[in-house]
């Protein structure tokens, strides 16, 4: 994906700067691989704790890759069981025994080809709901689709022990490549972790050679930040239009905000 790289996303992390008020250094940092999905305009996988911008990055993307024309988010936690695929995408036969393809993710290409689409929390997905989507971009064709203006992002805040150590965020600005295969490393040890595992083996195949991005949690200090930062542009907008100004106390602002974590988020 041409405009994808390290310098688009460092203009990205400085405008997500600028809307949460942010004090780090960086908010995500991108893995050193070139994108390799012949089938679409590119897929990234968003890794970081809930509640830490990685919707409001993709969203950014959408405004500001020129070729993107439409956003869809799918919250995958309402793909849970298996047959929930067919909500995504499914095929019926017409009266003369035609193949007629229907579903969100169908209707949403034949709408608008020139998507952004981001698959939300994919961890929460049946995992053959994560295999079903893994076959479609591998093979569009097979499926009557085409994802070749599309951009496919996906989500998970799983993996968090991993990269909230500060031995392992030093080594993807060190040694991107080899913070890469431990994380691939980790989200496979996921797979049988649990009865439930999180994630498909074909997932996982699908996105280990793709670009990863990590994102790092806010500090306190930026959460505060953020709230304090919210309050005074609405007191703006209620002064201008009734009025009215309201004083706040920061301090009092930030105890009450770090009150509501993990509520509060980059958002």
């Amino acid at each position: 994906m041409e405009s994808f790289n390290k310098p688009t996303l460092k203009s990205l992390n400085t405008t997500i700067h600028a809307q949460v008020n942010a004090n780090e250094t960086t908010l995500f940092s991108l893995y050193d691989r070139p994108n390799l999905s012949k089938n679409s305009l590119g897929i990234l996988f968003f890794i970081g704790a809930d509640n830490v911008g990685k919707n409001l990055l993709a969203h950014e993307i959408a405004i500001q890759d020129a070729r993107i024309e439409h956003y869809k988010l799918f919250d995958m936690a309402h793909y849970d069981s298996e047959e929930s695929s067919n909500d995504l995408y499914s095929i019926t036969l017409d009266e003369e025994g035609n193949s007629l393809p229907f579903g969100s993710l169908y209707s949403q290409l034949i709408a608008y080809p020139k998507s952004l689409i981001v698959f939300d929390k994919i961890d929460e997905a049946h995992i053959k709901v994560q295999s079903f989507i893994s076959q479609m971009l591998n093979d569009p064709v097979s499926f009557n689709l085409d994802f070749k203006d599309t951009l496919i992002i996906f989500t998970t805040s799983q993996g968090q022990k991993l990269y909230a150590q500060k031995e392992f965020l030093s080594l993807v600005q060190s040694k991107p490549l080899h913070a890469r295969a431990i994380m691939i490393e980790h989200l496979s040890s996921l797979m049988f972790s649990t009865n439930e595992p999180f994630f498909n083996e074909h997932f996982l195949e699908l996105i280990k050679n793709e670009p990863i991005i990590t994102f790092e949690s806010l500090t306190y200090k930026s959460i505060s930040e953020i709230a304090i930062q919210l309050l005074y542009k609405n007191n703006t907008l209620l002064n201008e239009t009734f009025s009215n100004k309201i004083s706040f106390d920061e301090e009092v602002i930030t105890l009450l905000t770090l009150s509501f974590i993990p509520y509060v988020n980059a958002k």
